[in-house]
C-alpha cells in the first residue's frame, strides 16, 4: 500500500514539475459555412451582346446549365439576371429581392456565405472539374440546341455551340480549357439516309431527326423522365405605367428579315404604339432612332431621315402631317443596307424625342445574318417561267431570257419590299426607252408597283418601269422597283413580262405566288427554331447614345 502511495506521489511530482511543458489539445475549429457564389449574369451577357448575339446566347445557355448542375445537391451558384418592366418600374430588382428573402433568418440560405468576387472565367475554373464534359450542338440544325439542353441535364454536360472563331464559347471551353466533348451533335443530322445511332430512316428533316434521336436515346430508355415537360412561355412584357408618362412607346409588330444578302438592301416595317400621354409629331422631333447596339446602315426614308455610320446616330422622320396621339400607332417603313461582307449585324431601335429623351417601353433588337446571295436563293422558292415565242419586228426580233429575280415568298399585308428582276436581250432588237421597251405587269398581277424609274402605276395591272440607256443583243438589264402587298391575307400572284408598247409583249411570263399574312408579332417566334427579336424595357432618360 505504501509502495503504491509512493509511486502515486512520484507521478504527481513529475506532473507538477512538467506543467510548463503541457499543451492542451486545441478546440476543433468550427466548420466553414457553405458558400453561394453570386454573379451579375445580366451585365456579363449584355457585354457579350455588343460583340455578338450568338456568343451572348451561347454563354447564357451554358450558364443556365452550369447553375442547374451545380445546384442539384445544394445551392452553389446564384445569378442576377431576371428583370421585367413591371418590377423595374416598381423599383424592384427581382433576383436581388429573392436573394434577400432566401438569406433571411431560418430561410434556405441563412447559414451560407455569399461571395460575389469571382469573374465568370473564375467560376468556370472553380466548377468545370465537377462536370463531365461538353455536348456540342450544330447551329445549322437549331433543334440540336434543344437536344443539347436535354443531354446536358441527363449527363452533367455543358451545352456549347460549334464555332471555331477566336471569341467563341467553343474556343474558350473546348479548345482553350481542353474540356472533353462527350456528345457531338455537330454535323450529326442531315435529314437524309438513316438517323444516326437508332437505325431509323430519316424523316427528310434534320430538325425532326434530331428530336427523334433524342427521344430514342433519352426518353425511351428512361434516362430522362418521360412524364415531365417544360412549359416555357414566349417572351411578353407589360408597361406598368402605360399612359402615365409622356414618353412611352411599344413596338407591336415588325417585319425584319432574318437574312439579307451581302451588299443588298431589304425593306423593313415597324409598327409602334404611342403608350405615353404626349402626341408625336415631326415639328417636336419625334423620330425612330438607332441605338447603341445597332450595326447596320439605314436608308430609303420616305419622309426624310438621317444616316451616318451603322453604329452612329440614324433617324427615320415622321411625315409632316403625322399626329400620333396616345394609344395610336405609327408604321415606319424604310430599308436596311447590308455590308459587303458576310457575318452578323444587329438592328437596334426605339422612338426618340430628339433633344429630350428616349421613349420608355419596348425598343427592339434583332440579329440579322448577312449571307452570300447564293445562300439566300436556297431559302426561297423561285418564280415560275413561261417562255414565249420571238416577236418579229422590222427592227429585229424581240426575245428575252430571265437571268435572276428575288421575289419574296411571304409578305405582310400592305408591306412594301424592293425587288430586282434581271433579263437578257437574246433577240436582235435593241431595248431602250426611246423605243418604248419596258417592264409591265399582266392582268393577273395583284401587287402595286412603285419606284418605277420615271414610269407610272395606275393600277396593279397597269404600270410600266422605264429603262435607262440602251441594251444591245446579249446585254442584260436589271429592273429594280418596289412591290406593295394587298391588304387582304391569302396567296396572291405577282406576274409580269417585257413589253414594247404599241407593238407586243415578249419574253418570259414571270409568275410568283406570294403568301400575304398577318404582321409578325414581336414577342412570339414564328417557328420553334428561330431566335425571336429582343424587346428591351427602358425608363425615360436623358439622351446618352446615338
Amino acid at each position: 500500500m505504501k509502495k503504491r502511495f509512493g509511486t502515486l506521489l512520484l507521478v504527481i511530482a513529475l506532473l507538477v514539475s512538467n506543467l510548463t511543458g503541457i499543451r492542451l489539445p486545441a478546440a476543433e475549429a468550427a466548420p466553414s459555412p457553405p458558400t453561394v457564389y453570386v454573379f451579375d449574369l445580366k451585365s456579363f451577357i449584355a457585354e457579350k451582346e455588343v460583340l455578338s448575339q450568338k456568343v451572348a446566347y451561347d454563354y447564357l445557355k451554358l450558364a443556365t446549365a452550369l447553375q442547374g448542375i451545380m445546384n442539384r445537391e445544394r445551392p452553389q451558384i446564384y445569378f442576377y439576371y431576371e428583370s421585367n418592366s413591371i418590377a423595374t418600374q416598381a423599383g424592384v430588382e427581382t433576383d436581388k429581392y429573392w436573394l434577400e428573402k432566401l438569406t433571411a433568418s431560418n430561410r434556405l440560405l441563412d447559414d451560407y456565405e455569399l461571395d460575389d468576387s469571382l469573374s465568370f472565367a473564375q467560376l468556370l475554373d472553380l466548377f468545370l472539374p465537377s462536370v463531365e464534359g461538353a455536348v456540342v450542338w450544330d447551329e445549322n440544325v437549331p433543334a440540336t440546341a434543344n437536344v443539347a439542353s436535354t443531354v446536358a441535364g441527363a449527363e452533367n454536360l455543358l451545352p456549347v455551340r460549334y464555332d471555331l472563331s477566336p471569341d467563341s464559347l467553343y474556343t474558350d471551353i473546348v479548345v482553350n480549357r481542353n474540356t472533353e466533348v462527350v456528345v457531338d451533335l455537330n454535323g450529326k443530322f442531315s435529314g437524309t439516309g438513316q438517323i444516326p445511332d437508332i437505325g431509323r430512316e430519316s424523316t427528310g428533316s434534320a430538325k425532326n431527326d434530331a428530336y427523334l434521336w433524342a427521344k430514342a436515346i433519352y426518353l425511351d430508355t428512361n434516362r430522362t423522365n418521360p412524364l415531365l415537360m417544360v412549359n416555357a412561355l414566349d417572351g411578353i412584357s407589360w408597361n406598368f405605367n402605360e399612359g402615365s408618362t409622356p414618353y412611352s412607346a411599344k413596338v407591336i409588330s415588325a417585319y425584319i428579315p432574318r437574312k439579307i444578302a451581302a451588299g443588298q438592301t431589304a425593306m423593313i416595317s415597324l409598327t409602334v404604339k404611342n403608350t405615353g400621354t404626349a402626341a408625336w409629331n415631326a415639328d417636336d422631333m419625334y423620330r425612330l432612332g438607332s441605338k447603341s447596339l445597332n450595326s447596320i446602315t439605314w436608308t430609303g426614308f420616305p419622309d426624310g431621315g438621317a444616316s451616318s455610320a451603322p453604329d452612329g446616330s440614324q433617324r427615320v422622320f415622321l411625315n409632316a402631317a403625322d399626329q400620333i396621339g396616345p394609344g395610336e400607332t405609327k408604321q415606319f417603313r424604310f430599308s436596311l443596307q447590308a455590308p459587303a461582307s458576310v457575318g452578323e449585324v444587329v438592328f437596334n431601335a426605339n422612338v426618340v424625342r430628339d433633344g429630350v429623351t428616349w421613349m420608355s417601353g419596348s425598343g427592339i433588337t434583332q440579329n440579322i445574318e448577312i449571307v452570300d446571295r447564293a445562300d439566300m436563293e436556297g431559302d426561297r422558292t423561285p418564280a415560275t417561267i413561261e417562255d414565249a415565242p420571238p416577236v418579229p419586228t422590222d427592227e429585229g426580233s424581240l426575245i428575252a431570257r430571265l437571268i435572276e429575280e428575288n421575289l419574296p415568298d411571304v409578305m405582310q399585308p400592305g408591306a412594301i419590299l424592293p425587288v430586282t428582276i434581271e433579263l437578257e436581250n437574246t433577240g436582235t432588237h435593241v431595248w431602250s426607252e426611246s423605243l418604248l421597251t419596258r417592264f409591265a405587269p399582266t392582268d393577273n398581277n395583284h401587287f402595286q408597283w412603285g419606284a418605277l424609274n420615271g414610269g407610272y402605276a395606275i393600277g396593279t395591272n397597269n404600270a410600266r418601269i422605264f429603262m435607262d440607256g440602251v441594251t444591245e443583243t446579249n446585254g442584260t438589264y436589271a429592273f429594280s422597283f418596289t412591290i406593295q402587298a394587298p391588304a387582304a391575307e391569302g396567296t396572291h400572284t405577282f406576274q409580269a413580262q417585257m413589253i414594247r408598247d404599241g407593238v407586243a409583249r415578249f419574253g418570259p411570263t414571270i409568275t410568283k405566288s406570294i403568301v400575304v399574312g398577318k404582321p409578325s408579332p414581336i414577342d412570339p417566334p414564328d417557328d420553334p427554331d428561330r431566335t425571336p427579336p429582343i424587346t428591351v424595357e427602358t425608363q425615360p432618360g436623358a439622351l446618352s447614345e446615338g
